[in-house]
């Protein structure tokens, strides 16, 4: 791992260490130091915290801290693309009918954003975003069918599963599906 030069007025990992001391973490004190950051500075100081500490800073604040602070401190520390990738793998994971958090990555996205968060998902996840959406929106992470309440609301999903999938599969990269693998494709 090549070693990154850091302004340690930019970045503490020290002080970030002494932040989350168990229970009674000084919120106030994280929210200075990563939350007036934006993502290249918040990567910096994970790198830096790794570096020094040779610990996972995402993990150690996510053991450390509570609610709904530990939620915005996690995905604060994401970069945005891998955001995206955990956020669409949950969805799709444990069947969650929120498919709009789907949907919401693949059409607010650029094409080069969503090839991005494709590679992320592949990278992260070992499959590929688009034959995950297909397998969940075809019963393969749980019977879909069983989850929705009504037939119009799984016809409705369906739909828009199919949508996603075309949006993916229209960036056309490496990781492209065919509509027989899309379609059989059960893994978990």
């Amino acid at each position: 791992m090549k070693r990154v030069k850091h302004s340690s007025d930019e970045l503490n990992p020290p002080c970030i260490r002494k932040k989350p001391a168990g229970f009674g973490t000084h919120e106030k004190a994280l929210i200075s130091v990563i939350g007036h950051r934006n993502t290249a500075q918040r990567q910096l100081i994970k790198q830096a915290y790794q570096e020094l500490y040779n610990e996972d800073l995402t993990k150690r604040l996510e053991s450390e801290l509570t609610g709904d602070f530990e939620k915005v401190v996690y995905w604060w520390m994401h970069d945005p693309i891998d955001r995206d990738a955990i956020l669409a793998h949950a969805v799709l994971k444990n069947l969650s009918q929120n498919y709009k958090v789907i949907i919401e990555i693949t059409c607010a996205q650029s094409l080069n954003e969503l090839f991005a968060v494709k590679r992320a998902y592949q990278n992260l996840y070992k499959y590929s975003l688009e034959e995950d959406v297909a397998s969940y929106s075809s019963g393969g992470s749980g019977d879909l069918r069983k989850a929705s309440s009504s037939i119009l609301m799984f016809i409705f999903i369906r739909l828009l599963c199919l949508l996603v999938i075309s949006v993916l599969m229209a960036t056309g990269d490496q990781y492209f599906c065919t509509s027989d693998s899309c379609c059989s494709s059960k893994h978990t």
